[in-house]
């Protein structure tokens, strides 16, 4: 393996994450694509993943350039809606996971978005801020559990079965 021939050719390419997990999962389906913990995602999964979560997106409004804030701690989930946004052509506001209170409502209003995607660690911060800040989040939170306002749940809103390959924009 020629490293700096494969380090040229990324320099050179156009290709954005979206077409790339696109195109693992077409190559190579059944090979890991994420190992966390104790599990392992393949490409096709995660790809799968991604477009549900890309679809989520897109309903809510997520067109090309729209801010979404993703507060979620180190995960698939995380990865995913990374993903989920290189897809839309959107735009990730990474939110930091430890910032809380005021602090975190100044940061989701100056992200600019209004949509964004969180994990279950993030509601008790979220609920400390609520009505402070534009972002209308969805959850991956566990089926029952109470939600700020402002929190719709994930499992909701998520396409049943296969999501379409979203038209990642150039």
């Amino acid at each position: 393996m020629d490293l700096q021939a494969i380090l040229a050719e990324l320099k050179r390419s156009t290709d954005t994450f979206g077409p790339f997990i696109r195109e693992q999962a077409e190559r190579i389906p059944d090979r890991p694509a994420l190992k966390f913990e104790d599990g392992t995602v393949t490409y096709g999964a995660y790809n799968q993943a991604v477009n549900r979560l890309a679809a989520v997106l897109a309903g809510a409004g997520v067109t090309p350039g729209t801010p979404v804030a993703i507060l979620c701690l180190n995960s698939p989930l995380f990865l995913a809606a990374l993903g989920a946004v290189a897809k839309c052509g959107a735009v990730g506001a990474l939110i930091n996971t430890h910032v809380t209170g005021a602090g975190l409502a100044y940061v989701l209003r100056a992200s600019g978005a209004t949509v964004g995607l969180c994990d279950a660690h993030a509601l008790t911060g979220l609920a400390g801020v609520a009505g402070e800040h534009p972002v209308r989040f969805f959850a991956d939170a566990p089926a029952g559990e109470a939600l700020p306002p402002g929190v719709r749940p994930l499992a909701a809103h998520v396409p049943a079965g296969e999501a379409p390959e979203p038209n990642i924009p150039d």
